[in-house]
């Protein structure tokens, strides 16, 4: 898994997605950047999602199975992400996620509302390094509480093979989240980060970003099929897919 996103860092990281446009992201981690952090729910709160992440089409409106290869060719652009909708439930239907066709994998995500000790607001964190993860479940393991402890997350490494993330404890033992602090918490809706769409849906959201626009600006539905470059079986994933989850924290 690469991580030379084609983000600055601090900017909304799917800026072409209209859903997320209101939502505040701590900053993108590059060879040496850290966040400073206390999140506002357990662990086993945080939600899961199967994510198509870095979704791009070239000059013909075709979808590119390797959307971070090096080699990248004139008029490629970026569309965004996308929720992966390949569940046995919609198999059984008769349908299938158009991204999983062209050869595009999907990556489980994990958010959660959490102070971004930089400047005091309340932000979505989300990541798909399980790295973090599961040095965030150890924490877990030892104190039964992700909520009372302010932790550093940090990245070395700039390519592929030599990125690292670490997760350490900055201050232990704060304290109980205070009312105001749950309240901040609940407000994060954490759904609209990636809403569920009928296959068809997702194929004219990719036609209008590759215009520059959504569909939530635009009055017409787009029409032009995306006609996948590299058709495959997609592999289903571990049960349904097509709601959010929960991971286990161990």
């Amino acid at each position: 898994m690469t991580d030379n996103q084609p983000y600055k860092a601090g900017s909304n990281p799917f800026e072409n997605n209209a859903q997320k446009s209101n939502s505040k992201y701590f900053k993108t981690l590059k060879d040496g950047d850290f966040n400073n952090l206390r999140f506002l729910k357990e662990l086993d709160e945080f939600v899961k999602l199967p994510v198509h992440s870095f979704v791009k089409v070239d000059s013909n409106g075709q979808l590119i199975a390797d959307a971070r290869a090096a080699n990248k060719s004139a008029g490629e652009k970026y569309v965004g992400s996308f929720m992966c909708i390949h569940s046995e439930e919609n198999l059984l239907n008769g349908i299938t996620c158009p991204l999983c066709e062209a050869g595009l994998r999907y990556s489980w995500k994990f958010m959660a509302p959490a102070i971004d000790r930089s400047d005091g607001e309340v932000k979505l964190f989300e990541s798909d390094k399980k790295t973090i993860y599961t040095q965030l479940a150890e924490q877990f393991k030892t104190d039964g509480t992700i909520t009372k402890t302010d932790f550093k997350i940090s990245r070395t490494g700039k390519t592929q093979d030599d990125t690292r993330y670490a997760v350490s404890v900055v201050t232990s033992n704060i304290g109980e989240l205070s009312s105001e602090e749950k309240e901040l918490a609940n407000k994060v809706d954490i759904s609209k980060a990636y809403p569920v769409m009928a296959r068809e849906q997702i194929l004219a959201e990719i036609v209008e970003r590759a215009k520059g626009k959504t569909n939530s600006d635009s009055s017409s539905q787009a029409t032009t099929p995306i006609v996948p470059t590299v058709p495959v079986t997609p592999v289903a994933p571990a049960g349904p897919v097509a709601t959010p989850e929960k991971p286990s924290p161990f």
